[in-house]
């Protein structure tokens, strides 16, 4: 190569380095106006949507994703001071009871199911329903402690109706398994789902969470999406409906895998995103081990 041929090469290699300067700039500017805030709440100030209005905004590509990084580099900072602006609807369970009754379907599958959570819950004893709507309607009653559910099927069809019903009957998850399905050789995937109580035993876990997003413009899926891998959450999948109300307008469903449970992801939710929530927080067992 001469040094002519040299001269592009050179010139990109500047001018990453002073974008990756300006980016740590800017990133410290943010950071501490988010720790600034973070003490004023502190003391009692609400916080005021008129602070957003700093961040980058834009419809290409690189400005999206710089809004993004900045957005949080913000929140990042603000959970170090206030932390409650993640899980802020999270609510802690009571211990599951000796013996808990758990409702499901009889059948090969269900057994296994019914085997894979079982460690989970001392004693469990089965309770045996005759449809899915029963088992959703003996747990919210209380007749049933907890309850199998599947919310996957062996074809990798997810059954996002459920999700209406668990929050109808305030009914949530807190594990899920894969089965292997004798039928078509895949696997299903089940849900433990409960009204009142939280499993006392333990097995290896990953943490999952899902997640329901509002989406009427393709750069806000876009945003989100980028995110996501800006705060360490995998996306395990992605699912949407046509919103009812709107036409080009879907609500997408994605769920995701992350160490911290998605600590990060949600504040941004919280903060940037008001037409997101967290809708369910669970772990999901590792293997297939029946």
């Amino acid at each position: 190569m001469t040094a002519r041929e040299g001269i592009p090469a050179e010139n990109l290699k500047i001018w990453r380095q002073v974008a990756a300067e300006n980016r740590e700039l800017r990133l410290l500017q943010i950071e501490q106006m988010a720790k600034t805030l973070g003490d004023t709440l502190q003391q009692g100030e609400e916080f005021s949507t008129d602070t957003l209005s700093i961040f980058a905004t834009g419809t290409d590509g690189f400005s999206l994703a710089m809004a993004v990084d900045e957005q949080l580099a913000f929140c990042r900072a603000l959970l170090s001071k206030r932390p409650d602006i993640a899980k802020s609807g999270e609510i802690t369970y009571p211990a599951a009871p000796a013996a808990p009754r758990m409702a499901r379907l009889k059948g090969s599958i269900f057994s296994a199911a019914f085997n894979r959570f079982s460690p989970l819950l001392s004693g469990a004893r089965p309770l045996y329903v005759s449809s899915l709507s029963d088992l959703l309607e003996a747990t919210a009653s209380g007749d049933a402690d907890f309850a199998i559910l599947p919310i996957e099927d062996s074809k990798g069809g997810r059954f996002l109706h459920f999700y209406e019903e668990l929050d109808r009957l305030d009914l949530h998850m807190t594990h899920t398994c894969d089965v292997p399905s004798e039928e078509s050789g895949r696997t299903v995937r089940f849900a433990l789902i409960s009204k009142l109580y939280q499993p006392t035993g333990f097995l290896p876990c990953h943490p999952f969470f899902d997640c329901r997003l509002y989406v009427d413009a393709p750069k806000n899926l876009t945003a989100f999406l980028a995110a996501a891998e800006g705060a360490d959450a995998t996306l395990y999948r992605l699912d949407s409906l046509p919103a009812p109300d709107a036409e080009g307008s879907f609500t997408y469903y994605p769920i995701f895998s992350a160490a911290d449970g998605g600590i990060l992801l949600e504040a941004y939710i919280n903060i940037f995103m008001p037409r997101a929530a967290v809708v369910e927080r669970y772990l999901h067992l590792k293997g297939e081990n029946i």
